[in-house]
Protein backbone atom coordinates (compact mmCIF):
# COMPACT_ATOMS: atom_id res chain seq x y z
CA UNK A 1 0.00 0.00 0.00
CA UNK A 2 1.38 3.56 -1.07
CA UNK A 3 1.92 5.87 1.86
CA UNK A 4 -0.83 8.34 2.20
CA UNK A 5 -0.93 11.07 2.99
CA UNK A 6 -3.49 13.56 4.17
CA UNK A 7 -2.92 17.41 3.60
CA UNK A 8 -6.07 19.81 4.26
CA UNK A 9 -6.09 23.38 2.84
CA UNK A 10 -2.64 23.40 0.61
CA UNK A 11 -1.09 20.69 -1.38
CA UNK A 12 1.93 18.74 -1.06
CA UNK A 13 4.48 20.93 -3.17
CA UNK A 14 8.03 20.00 -3.74
CA UNK A 15 10.67 22.02 -5.03
CA UNK A 16 13.58 20.25 -6.33
CA UNK A 17 16.83 21.03 -8.52
CA UNK A 18 19.17 19.51 -9.99
CA UNK A 19 22.62 20.40 -10.69
CA UNK A 20 23.62 22.88 -12.93
CA UNK A 21 26.22 22.11 -16.05
CA UNK A 22 29.18 23.86 -16.46
CA UNK A 23 31.10 24.59 -20.16
CA UNK A 24 33.85 27.13 -20.71
CA UNK A 25 35.12 30.08 -18.46
CA UNK A 26 34.52 33.48 -19.79
CA UNK A 27 35.93 35.96 -16.82
CA UNK A 28 34.69 39.47 -16.54
CA UNK A 29 35.62 42.06 -14.60
CA UNK A 30 35.16 45.68 -12.95
CA UNK A 31 31.91 45.99 -14.52
CA UNK A 32 28.43 47.01 -12.87
CA UNK A 33 25.18 46.33 -13.90
CA UNK A 34 21.34 47.05 -12.91
CA UNK A 35 19.35 44.09 -11.94
CA UNK A 36 17.56 42.20 -14.84
CA UNK A 37 14.52 39.72 -15.06
CA UNK A 38 15.67 37.27 -17.69
CA UNK A 39 13.02 35.07 -18.44
CA UNK A 40 13.15 33.81 -21.82
CA UNK A 41 16.17 31.38 -20.99
CA UNK A 42 13.92 28.10 -20.73
CA UNK A 43 14.61 25.55 -23.90
CA UNK A 44 11.82 22.87 -22.55
CA UNK A 45 9.00 22.13 -20.23
CA UNK A 46 6.84 18.81 -19.44
CA UNK A 47 4.90 17.30 -17.22
CA UNK A 48 5.97 14.03 -15.86
CA UNK A 49 5.54 11.12 -13.55
CA UNK A 50 8.09 11.34 -10.83
CA UNK A 51 10.42 9.45 -12.84
CA UNK A 52 11.14 12.87 -14.80
CA UNK A 53 10.72 11.16 -18.07
CA UNK A 54 6.62 9.20 -18.61
CA UNK A 55 4.10 11.93 -19.54
CA UNK A 56 1.23 11.85 -17.09
CA UNK A 57 -2.21 11.07 -18.70
CA UNK A 58 -4.39 11.01 -15.51
CA UNK A 59 -4.41 12.40 -11.94
CA UNK A 60 -6.44 12.56 -8.85
CA UNK A 61 -6.64 15.84 -6.21
CA UNK A 62 -3.49 14.24 -4.42
CA UNK A 63 -1.45 12.51 -7.37
CA UNK A 64 2.04 14.20 -7.47
CA UNK A 65 3.60 14.81 -10.62
CA UNK A 66 6.94 16.77 -11.70
CA UNK A 67 7.09 19.94 -13.86
CA UNK A 68 10.09 19.56 -15.83
CA UNK A 69 12.23 22.65 -17.31
CA UNK A 70 15.53 23.05 -18.73
CA UNK A 71 17.31 26.43 -19.37
CA UNK A 72 20.33 27.76 -21.49
CA UNK A 73 21.62 31.15 -19.84
CA UNK A 74 22.89 33.49 -22.74
CA UNK A 75 26.57 34.36 -22.88
CA UNK A 76 27.17 37.79 -21.77
CA UNK A 77 23.82 39.26 -20.32
CA UNK A 78 23.23 37.50 -17.51
CA UNK A 79 24.86 38.85 -13.94
CA UNK A 80 25.06 39.08 -10.25
CA UNK A 81 21.91 40.07 -9.11
CA UNK A 82 19.77 39.36 -12.03
CA UNK A 83 16.17 36.75 -11.69
CA UNK A 84 14.52 34.13 -13.53
CA UNK A 85 10.96 33.86 -12.65
CA UNK A 86 9.03 30.74 -13.77
CA UNK A 87 5.00 30.72 -13.29
CA UNK A 88 3.32 27.55 -12.82
CA UNK A 89 -0.06 27.12 -14.71
CA UNK A 90 -2.80 28.19 -12.38
CA UNK A 91 -4.44 24.96 -12.46
CA UNK A 92 -1.73 23.27 -10.58
CA UNK A 93 -0.36 24.43 -6.84
CA UNK A 94 2.90 24.48 -5.02
CA UNK A 95 3.50 23.04 -1.68
CA UNK A 96 5.71 25.93 0.44
CA UNK A 97 7.60 28.64 0.41
CA UNK A 98 11.34 27.94 0.52
CA UNK A 99 14.80 28.97 0.02
CA UNK A 100 17.61 27.40 -0.98
CA UNK A 101 20.92 27.33 -2.86
CA UNK A 102 21.47 26.16 -6.82
CA UNK A 103 24.87 24.94 -6.80
CA UNK A 104 26.89 22.55 -9.36
CA UNK A 105 29.32 19.72 -8.92
CA UNK A 106 31.82 21.54 -7.97
CA UNK A 107 29.44 22.56 -4.70
CA UNK A 108 29.63 26.69 -6.13
CA UNK A 109 26.68 28.47 -6.07
CA UNK A 110 25.29 29.75 -8.65
CA UNK A 111 21.82 31.25 -7.85
CA UNK A 112 19.48 31.70 -4.69
CA UNK A 113 16.01 30.07 -5.01
CA UNK A 114 12.78 30.73 -3.71
CA UNK A 115 9.57 29.45 -4.63
CA UNK A 116 5.96 31.02 -3.92
CA UNK A 117 2.93 29.32 -3.88
CA UNK A 118 0.83 32.48 -3.23
CA UNK A 119 1.92 33.56 -6.90
CA UNK A 120 2.86 30.17 -8.04
CA UNK A 121 6.33 31.07 -9.42
CA UNK A 122 9.77 30.14 -8.69
CA UNK A 123 12.31 32.94 -8.52
CA UNK A 124 15.89 32.24 -9.13
CA UNK A 125 18.03 35.34 -8.37
CA UNK A 126 22.11 34.62 -9.99
CA UNK A 127 25.31 35.04 -7.91
CA UNK A 128 28.74 36.52 -9.02
CA UNK A 129 29.21 33.13 -11.20
CA UNK A 130 27.48 33.73 -13.73
CA UNK A 131 29.76 36.97 -14.55
CA UNK A 132 33.01 34.98 -14.91
CA UNK A 133 31.64 31.50 -16.82
CA UNK A 134 29.86 30.97 -20.20
CA UNK A 135 27.04 28.87 -21.96
CA UNK A 136 25.76 28.00 -18.30
CA UNK A 137 22.82 25.10 -18.70
CA UNK A 138 20.49 23.50 -16.26
CA UNK A 139 17.43 22.32 -15.37
CA UNK A 140 14.95 21.83 -12.47
CA UNK A 141 11.89 20.77 -11.26
CA UNK A 142 9.08 20.96 -9.38
CA UNK A 143 6.92 18.49 -7.69
CA UNK A 144 3.21 19.66 -8.46
CA UNK A 145 -0.40 18.34 -7.85
CA UNK A 146 -3.82 19.95 -9.25
CA UNK A 147 -4.89 22.64 -7.41
CA UNK A 148 -8.36 21.21 -5.80
CA UNK A 149 -9.46 25.28 -5.20
CA UNK A 150 -9.39 25.96 -8.98
CA UNK A 151 -10.25 22.59 -10.77
CA UNK A 152 -13.71 21.99 -8.75
CA UNK A 153 -14.59 18.69 -10.41
CA UNK A 154 -13.37 15.92 -12.71
CA UNK A 155 -12.50 17.18 -16.44
CA UNK A 156 -9.77 17.73 -19.04
CA UNK A 157 -7.14 20.34 -18.45
CA UNK A 158 -5.17 22.03 -21.31
CA UNK A 159 -2.27 22.77 -19.41
CA UNK A 160 0.21 25.89 -20.42
CA UNK A 161 2.91 27.67 -19.20
CA UNK A 162 3.13 31.51 -20.59
CA UNK A 163 6.63 33.40 -19.91
CA UNK A 164 5.76 37.12 -19.81
CA UNK A 165 6.71 38.74 -22.59
CA UNK A 166 7.72 35.82 -23.88
CA UNK A 167 7.51 31.99 -24.70
CA UNK A 168 4.94 29.94 -24.22
CA UNK A 169 4.62 26.33 -23.16
CA UNK A 170 2.13 23.63 -24.11
CA UNK A 171 2.13 20.99 -21.30
CA UNK A 172 -0.50 19.10 -23.24
CA UNK A 173 -3.78 17.76 -21.32
CA UNK A 174 -4.87 16.15 -18.33
CA UNK A 175 -7.19 14.03 -17.37
CA UNK A 176 -8.08 15.35 -13.82
CA UNK A 177 -10.48 12.40 -12.22
CA UNK A 178 -11.34 14.80 -9.11
CA UNK A 179 -11.08 13.27 -5.08
CA UNK A 180 -11.09 10.11 -5.10
CA UNK A 181 -14.14 8.83 -1.59
CA UNK A 182 -12.12 6.54 1.50
CA UNK A 183 -13.49 3.22 1.09
CA UNK A 184 -17.00 3.03 2.98
CA UNK A 185 -16.29 -0.47 4.11
CA UNK A 186 -12.73 -0.38 5.05
CA UNK A 187 -11.20 -1.97 8.07
CA UNK A 188 -7.95 -0.69 8.81
CA UNK A 189 -5.26 1.56 6.73
CA UNK A 190 -2.36 3.09 7.74
CA UNK A 191 0.07 5.57 5.94
CA UNK A 192 2.92 7.65 6.48
CA UNK A 193 4.70 10.92 5.36
CA UNK A 194 7.81 13.22 6.54
CA UNK A 195 7.78 16.22 8.64
CA UNK A 196 7.35 19.24 6.79
CA UNK A 197 10.24 21.02 8.77
CA UNK A 198 12.40 17.96 9.88
CA UNK A 199 13.38 15.08 7.64
CA UNK A 200 14.60 13.02 10.57
CA UNK A 201 10.80 12.55 11.67
CA UNK A 202 8.35 10.24 9.91
CA UNK A 203 4.30 10.56 11.07
CA UNK A 204 2.44 7.88 11.02
CA UNK A 205 -1.00 7.20 11.40
CA UNK A 206 -3.23 3.62 11.33
CA UNK A 207 -7.29 4.09 11.17
CA UNK A 208 -8.83 1.31 13.04
CA UNK A 209 -12.61 0.00 11.93
CA UNK A 210 -13.51 2.79 10.00
CA UNK A 211 -16.60 1.00 8.82
CA UNK A 212 -18.10 0.43 12.28
CA UNK A 213 -18.26 -3.18 12.46
CA UNK A 214 -17.78 -5.57 15.28
CA UNK A 215 -15.38 -7.54 16.67
CA UNK A 216 -14.00 -9.51 19.40
CA UNK A 217 -10.48 -7.90 18.81
CA UNK A 218 -8.74 -6.35 16.26
CA UNK A 219 -4.52 -7.14 17.08
CA UNK A 220 -2.41 -4.64 15.07
CA UNK A 221 1.40 -5.38 14.96
CA UNK A 222 3.84 -2.53 13.09
CA UNK A 223 7.44 -2.87 12.09
CA UNK A 224 10.13 -0.52 11.09
CA UNK A 225 11.70 -2.37 8.13
CA UNK A 226 14.21 0.40 7.42
CA UNK A 227 17.86 0.71 9.01
CA UNK A 228 18.70 3.04 11.83
CA UNK A 229 15.24 3.90 12.02
CA UNK A 230 13.57 3.68 15.58
CA UNK A 231 9.73 4.84 17.56
CA UNK A 232 9.43 8.23 19.01
CA UNK A 233 7.75 6.97 22.13
CA UNK A 234 6.57 9.85 23.46
CA UNK A 235 4.94 10.95 20.47
CA UNK A 236 2.29 7.97 20.50
CA UNK A 237 -1.45 8.87 20.60
CA UNK A 238 -4.67 6.57 20.24
CA UNK A 239 -7.89 8.14 20.25
CA UNK A 240 -11.63 6.28 20.20
CA UNK A 241 -14.81 8.07 18.80
CA UNK A 242 -16.86 6.96 15.36
CA UNK A 243 -15.61 6.96 12.04
CA UNK A 244 -17.58 9.48 9.48
CA UNK A 245 -17.29 10.02 5.72
CA UNK A 246 -19.06 13.02 4.33
CA UNK A 247 -22.38 12.35 2.30
CA UNK A 248 -21.57 11.86 -1.34
CA UNK A 249 -17.85 10.51 -0.60
CA UNK A 250 -15.01 12.04 0.70
CA UNK A 251 -12.38 11.36 3.33
CA UNK A 252 -13.13 9.98 6.86
CA UNK A 253 -13.20 12.17 9.94
CA UNK A 254 -13.35 10.87 13.80
CA UNK A 255 -15.77 12.40 15.71
CA UNK A 256 -16.44 12.77 19.53
CA UNK A 257 -12.69 11.82 19.29
CA UNK A 258 -11.60 10.97 23.05
CA UNK A 259 -8.00 10.38 23.76
CA UNK A 260 -7.44 6.54 25.34
CA UNK A 261 -4.15 6.70 25.31
CA UNK A 262 -3.47 5.03 28.81
CA UNK A 263 -5.87 2.73 27.99
CA UNK A 264 -4.13 0.95 25.35
CA UNK A 265 -0.14 0.84 25.69
CA UNK A 266 2.00 -0.53 22.94
CA UNK A 267 3.76 -3.48 23.52
CA UNK A 268 7.32 -2.50 21.79
CA UNK A 269 9.13 -5.85 21.30
CA UNK A 270 12.85 -3.81 19.74
CA UNK A 271 12.09 -2.89 15.62
CA UNK A 272 8.16 -3.30 16.54
CA UNK A 273 5.12 -2.82 18.74
CA UNK A 274 1.45 -4.58 19.43
CA UNK A 275 -1.63 -3.50 20.30
CA UNK A 276 -4.74 -5.22 20.66
CA UNK A 277 -8.43 -3.66 21.06
CA UNK A 278 -11.45 -6.06 22.18
CA UNK A 279 -15.23 -6.20 22.39
CA UNK A 280 -14.90 -3.85 19.41
CA UNK A 281 -19.17 -3.17 18.47
CA UNK A 282 -19.78 0.50 16.02
CA UNK A 283 -16.36 2.47 17.53
CA UNK A 284 -13.29 3.13 15.60
CA UNK A 285 -9.46 3.91 17.18
CA UNK A 286 -6.61 6.17 15.16
CA UNK A 287 -3.51 5.74 16.50
CA UNK A 288 -0.45 8.53 15.86
CA UNK A 289 2.92 7.75 16.28
CA UNK A 290 5.92 9.23 14.81
CA UNK A 291 9.70 7.41 13.90
CA UNK A 292 13.31 8.81 14.11
CA UNK A 293 15.99 8.41 11.60
CA UNK A 294 19.10 8.49 13.07
CA UNK A 295 20.62 10.41 10.26
CA UNK A 296 19.40 12.93 7.15
CA UNK A 297 17.63 11.09 4.02
CA UNK A 298 18.69 11.29 1.36
CA UNK A 299 16.35 12.50 -2.05
CA UNK A 300 14.08 10.24 -2.87
CA UNK A 301 14.51 8.01 -0.01
CA UNK A 302 11.78 5.81 1.09
CA UNK A 303 11.27 4.77 4.94
CA UNK A 304 9.32 1.14 5.44
CA UNK A 305 6.98 0.01 7.62
CA UNK A 306 4.97 -3.26 7.57
CA UNK A 307 1.39 -3.03 9.21
CA UNK A 308 -0.23 -6.67 10.19
CA UNK A 309 -3.75 -6.89 11.91
CA UNK A 310 -6.18 -9.76 12.41
CA UNK A 311 -9.23 -10.35 14.11
CA UNK A 312 -11.24 -13.27 15.55
CA UNK A 313 -12.49 -13.15 11.79
CA UNK A 314 -8.94 -14.23 10.52
CA UNK A 315 -6.37 -11.67 8.85
CA UNK A 316 -7.41 -8.14 8.02
CA UNK A 317 -4.09 -6.56 6.40
CA UNK A 318 -0.11 -7.30 5.85
CA UNK A 319 1.21 -4.05 4.12
CA UNK A 320 4.40 -2.55 3.68
CA UNK A 321 3.86 1.69 3.85
CA UNK A 322 6.28 4.05 2.35
CA UNK A 323 7.32 7.45 3.01
CA UNK A 324 8.79 9.24 0.46
CA UNK A 325 11.30 12.20 1.07
CA UNK A 326 11.78 14.50 -1.07
CA UNK A 327 14.01 17.45 -0.74
CA UNK A 328 14.07 20.93 -2.24
CA UNK A 329 16.81 22.09 -3.98
CA UNK A 330 17.75 17.90 -4.96
CA UNK A 331 17.68 15.72 -7.46
CA UNK A 332 14.69 14.07 -8.02
CA UNK A 333 16.10 10.56 -9.88
CA UNK A 334 15.12 8.52 -7.33
CA UNK A 335 17.17 5.05 -6.18
CA UNK A 336 18.87 5.35 -9.59
CA UNK A 337 22.89 5.32 -8.81
CA UNK A 338 25.31 2.08 -9.74
CA UNK A 339 28.24 1.20 -8.14
CA UNK A 340 30.26 -0.82 -10.17
CA UNK A 341 33.40 -3.36 -9.71
CA UNK A 342 36.04 -4.36 -11.79
CA UNK A 343 38.21 -7.20 -10.57
CA UNK A 344 41.75 -8.93 -11.61
CA UNK A 345 44.87 -10.30 -10.31
CA UNK A 346 48.05 -8.11 -10.14
CA UNK A 347 49.04 -9.17 -13.89
CA UNK A 348 45.58 -8.33 -15.61
CA UNK A 349 43.91 -11.82 -15.34
CA UNK A 350 39.73 -11.27 -14.65
CA UNK A 351 38.97 -12.94 -11.66
CA UNK A 352 35.22 -14.39 -11.09
CA UNK A 353 33.53 -15.52 -7.87
CA UNK A 354 34.57 -12.05 -5.62
CA UNK A 355 31.59 -11.07 -3.04
CA UNK A 356 31.75 -7.51 -2.23
CA UNK A 357 29.20 -6.18 0.54
CA UNK A 358 28.04 -2.52 -0.10
CA UNK A 359 27.01 -0.70 3.10
CA UNK A 360 25.20 2.89 3.18
CA UNK A 361 27.80 4.93 5.68
CA UNK A 362 24.76 7.24 6.63
CA UNK A 363 22.34 4.35 7.98
CA UNK A 364 24.97 1.56 8.35
CA UNK A 365 22.92 -0.61 6.51
CA UNK A 366 23.70 -2.99 4.05
CA UNK A 367 22.00 -2.45 0.79
CA UNK A 368 23.36 -5.33 -1.38
CA UNK A 369 26.09 -7.15 -2.85
CA UNK A 370 28.15 -7.57 -6.16
CA UNK A 371 29.68 -10.66 -7.00
CA UNK A 372 31.78 -10.91 -10.28
CA UNK A 373 31.50 -12.72 -13.15
CA UNK A 374 33.45 -14.52 -15.62
CA UNK A 375 35.03 -11.02 -17.32
CA UNK A 376 36.08 -9.84 -13.52
CA UNK A 377 32.69 -7.29 -13.43
CA UNK A 378 29.49 -7.16 -10.91
CA UNK A 379 27.67 -4.30 -10.11
CA UNK A 380 24.61 -2.94 -7.88
CA UNK A 381 22.22 -0.26 -8.90
CA UNK A 382 18.99 1.08 -7.77
CA UNK A 383 21.07 3.43 -5.12
CA UNK A 384 21.24 7.11 -3.69
CA UNK A 385 23.75 9.58 -4.93
CA UNK A 386 25.51 9.19 -1.26
CA UNK A 387 28.50 7.76 0.65
CA UNK A 388 29.31 3.83 0.65
CA UNK A 389 31.73 1.54 1.99
CA UNK A 390 32.79 -1.87 -0.28
CA UNK A 391 34.05 -4.54 1.57
CA UNK A 392 34.85 -7.75 0.28
CA UNK A 393 33.47 -10.72 1.49
CA UNK A 394 34.83 -13.77 -0.68
CA UNK A 395 37.70 -13.83 -2.74
CA UNK A 396 38.06 -15.52 -5.93
CA UNK A 397 39.91 -19.18 -5.11
CA UNK A 398 43.21 -18.61 -4.75
CA UNK A 399 43.23 -15.24 -3.87
CA UNK A 400 43.95 -13.43 -0.87
CA UNK A 401 41.00 -10.71 -0.30
CA UNK A 402 40.38 -7.22 -0.38
CA UNK A 403 41.84 -5.99 3.55
CA UNK A 404 41.61 -2.32 3.21
CA UNK A 405 37.59 -1.14 2.36
CA UNK A 406 37.14 0.92 -1.22
CA UNK A 407 35.26 3.93 -0.17
CA UNK A 408 32.46 6.21 -2.61
CA UNK A 409 31.69 9.36 -2.55
CA UNK A 410 28.82 11.17 -3.92
CA UNK A 411 31.29 13.27 -6.22
CA UNK A 412 32.41 10.24 -7.30
CA UNK A 413 29.22 8.95 -9.81
CA UNK A 414 29.84 10.07 -12.88
CA UNK A 415 27.46 11.57 -15.60
CA UNK A 416 26.27 8.28 -16.28
CA UNK A 417 25.19 8.23 -12.84
CA UNK A 418 27.59 5.22 -12.26
CA UNK A 419 30.71 4.58 -10.50
CA UNK A 420 33.49 2.02 -11.24
CA UNK A 421 36.50 0.67 -8.90
CA UNK A 422 38.82 -1.70 -10.07
CA UNK A 423 40.21 -4.08 -7.71
CA UNK A 424 43.24 -6.12 -7.37
CA UNK A 425 44.13 -9.51 -5.73
CA UNK A 426 47.24 -10.84 -5.28
CA UNK A 427 47.37 -14.77 -5.47
CA UNK A 428 47.50 -16.95 -2.17
CA UNK A 429 51.17 -18.00 -1.61
CA UNK A 430 51.69 -21.51 -1.64
CA UNK A 431 53.86 -23.94 0.96
CA UNK A 432 54.71 -27.28 1.33
CA UNK A 433 54.55 -29.11 4.55
CA UNK A 434 57.00 -31.93 4.67
CA UNK A 435 58.02 -34.61 7.83
CA UNK A 436 59.28 -38.05 8.32
CA UNK A 437 57.98 -40.94 9.67
CA UNK A 438 60.13 -43.09 12.32
CA UNK A 439 60.32 -46.28 14.18
CA UNK A 440 60.70 -47.66 17.56
CA UNK A 441 60.15 -51.03 17.35
CA UNK A 442 63.44 -52.47 17.99
CA UNK A 443 64.23 -52.88 14.10
CA UNK A 444 60.74 -54.66 13.61
CA UNK A 445 61.92 -57.26 16.11
CA UNK A 446 58.61 -59.05 16.19
CA UNK A 447 58.00 -58.32 12.18
CA UNK A 448 55.17 -56.20 13.17
CA UNK A 449 55.67 -53.09 11.33
CA UNK A 450 53.28 -52.28 8.02
CA UNK A 451 54.59 -51.76 4.73
CA UNK A 452 52.99 -48.66 4.33
CA UNK A 453 50.57 -46.42 6.40
CA UNK A 454 48.42 -43.10 5.87
CA UNK A 455 49.40 -39.53 6.95
CA UNK A 456 46.47 -37.06 7.24
CA UNK A 457 46.70 -33.00 6.72
CA UNK A 458 44.71 -31.04 8.86
CA UNK A 459 44.06 -27.20 8.48
CA UNK A 460 42.31 -26.10 11.06
CA UNK A 461 41.52 -29.04 12.48
CA UNK A 462 39.69 -30.25 9.44
CA UNK A 463 41.38 -33.01 7.29
CA UNK A 464 41.83 -31.35 3.54
CA UNK A 465 44.22 -34.28 2.16
CA UNK A 466 45.67 -37.70 2.77
CA UNK A 467 49.24 -40.01 1.44
CA UNK A 468 50.42 -42.59 1.57
CA UNK A 469 54.06 -42.90 3.22
CA UNK A 470 56.37 -45.96 2.49
CA UNK A 471 59.72 -46.72 3.02
CA UNK A 472 62.37 -45.24 0.04
CA UNK A 473 65.61 -46.69 -1.73
CA UNK A 474 67.34 -44.97 1.80
CA UNK A 475 65.08 -47.13 4.11
CA UNK A 476 63.18 -43.43 5.41
CA UNK A 477 59.73 -43.08 5.57
CA UNK A 478 59.21 -39.25 4.22
CA UNK A 479 56.37 -37.67 2.52
CA UNK A 480 55.35 -34.40 1.63
CA UNK A 481 51.90 -32.29 0.94
CA UNK A 482 53.41 -29.65 -1.89
CA UNK A 483 51.11 -26.69 -3.70
CA UNK A 484 48.78 -25.67 -0.20
CA UNK A 485 47.65 -22.23 0.01
CA UNK A 486 49.30 -20.50 3.15
CA UNK A 487 45.79 -18.15 4.08
CA UNK A 488 42.30 -18.88 3.36
CA UNK A 489 39.46 -16.70 2.18
CA UNK A 490 39.65 -14.50 4.65
CA UNK A 491 43.51 -13.70 4.70
CA UNK A 492 43.82 -15.64 8.05
CA UNK A 493 47.01 -17.86 7.76
CA UNK A 494 46.12 -21.32 7.83
CA UNK A 495 47.34 -23.72 10.96
CA UNK A 496 47.99 -26.86 9.03
CA UNK A 497 48.28 -30.43 11.27
CA UNK A 498 49.36 -34.05 10.39
CA UNK A 499 48.09 -36.98 12.40
CA UNK A 500 48.22 -40.80 11.06
CA UNK A 501 45.85 -43.32 10.65
CA UNK A 502 46.04 -45.43 13.39
CA UNK A 503 48.64 -48.61 13.20
CA UNK A 504 47.74 -51.64 14.99
CA UNK A 505 50.03 -52.43 17.91
CA UNK A 506 51.84 -48.77 17.40
CA UNK A 507 51.44 -45.84 19.14
CA UNK A 508 51.76 -42.51 17.77
CA UNK A 509 53.51 -39.13 18.99
CA UNK A 510 53.65 -36.28 16.41
CA UNK A 511 56.18 -33.74 16.74
CA UNK A 512 55.76 -30.75 14.02
CA UNK A 513 55.25 -32.09 10.99
CA UNK A 514 57.49 -35.35 12.10
CA UNK A 515 55.57 -38.61 13.47
CA UNK A 516 57.58 -41.24 15.30
CA UNK A 517 55.83 -44.97 15.54
CA UNK A 518 56.25 -46.91 18.88
CA UNK A 519 56.17 -50.53 19.88
CA UNK A 520 56.83 -52.56 22.66
CA UNK A 521 57.48 -56.41 21.80
CA UNK A 522 55.65 -58.83 23.79
CA UNK A 523 57.44 -60.41 27.21
CA UNK A 524 56.85 -63.81 28.56
CA UNK A 525 58.24 -65.80 31.12
CA UNK A 526 60.31 -69.16 30.84
CA UNK A 527 60.80 -71.87 33.57
CA UNK A 528 63.75 -73.31 33.28
CA UNK A 529 64.01 -76.67 35.69
CA UNK A 530 66.81 -79.18 35.39
CA UNK A 531 66.45 -82.79 35.93
CA UNK A 532 69.34 -85.39 36.33
CA UNK A 533 69.59 -88.86 35.56
CA UNK A 534 71.84 -90.06 37.54
CA UNK A 535 70.55 -92.56 39.96
CA UNK A 536 69.66 -89.49 42.15
CA UNK A 537 73.43 -88.89 42.17
CA UNK A 538 74.75 -92.44 43.29
CA UNK A 539 78.20 -91.60 42.46
CA UNK A 540 77.90 -88.12 44.36
CA UNK A 541 79.20 -86.50 40.92
CA UNK A 542 76.04 -83.69 40.56
CA UNK A 543 76.97 -79.95 41.11
CA UNK A 544 75.29 -78.01 43.91
CA UNK A 545 74.25 -75.22 40.74
CA UNK A 546 74.48 -74.64 37.05
CA UNK A 547 74.58 -71.79 34.58
CA UNK A 548 71.25 -71.21 32.21
CA UNK A 549 71.25 -68.74 29.33
CA UNK A 550 68.53 -68.16 27.40
CA UNK A 551 68.25 -67.21 23.42
CA UNK A 552 65.90 -66.14 20.83
CA UNK A 553 66.64 -66.33 17.09
CA UNK A 554 70.20 -67.48 17.99
CA UNK A 555 70.57 -64.36 20.42
CA UNK A 556 71.28 -64.07 23.65
CA UNK A 557 68.45 -62.77 25.48
CA UNK A 558 68.64 -61.11 29.27
CA UNK A 559 70.68 -62.68 31.65
CA UNK A 560 72.49 -65.73 32.48
CA UNK A 561 70.72 -67.72 35.58
CA UNK A 562 72.04 -69.84 38.13
CA UNK A 563 69.56 -73.41 39.12
CA UNK A 564 70.67 -75.11 42.04
CA UNK A 565 68.44 -77.66 44.04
Amino acid sequence: MESKLKIIGKRLFVFMMSCLMLFGMTPITGQTFAETQHNNVFTEIKLTDSDLTTPVGSADYNKRMQLVAKFALPNNQVHKGDTTVLPIPNELEIYKKETFQIKNDNDEVIANAVTDPDSKTITMTYTDYVDSHSDITGSLHVTVIVDSSVVKKPQTLHLKIEIPHGQTFDLGTLNYTGIQSDNPDEEITKWSFFDKDDPTIVHCRIRVNAKGGSYQYIKVKDTLESESVSYVKSSVQVKKGKWELPAGGGYYSLKNEVDVTDQFPLQYDGNSFTVRFDNISGEGYLIKYDVKLAYTPTNQEIIKNRIFAETNNGKLIDDVVKALYQQSGGEANGYNYTIKIHKESEDGKKLAGAVFEVIRDSSHAKVGEITTDSDGNGSLGGLLKDNYTIKEIKAPEGYMPLTTPIHVKPADFGADKAVLKTVKNKSIPKINICGEKTWDDGNNQDHKRPEKIIVNLLAGGKPVKETEVKAGADGKWKYCFTDLPKYDSEGKEITYTVEEAPVEGYTSKVDGFNIKNSYKPEETSVKVTKKWEDADNQDGKRPSSIKVQLYGNDKKVGEEVTLNE
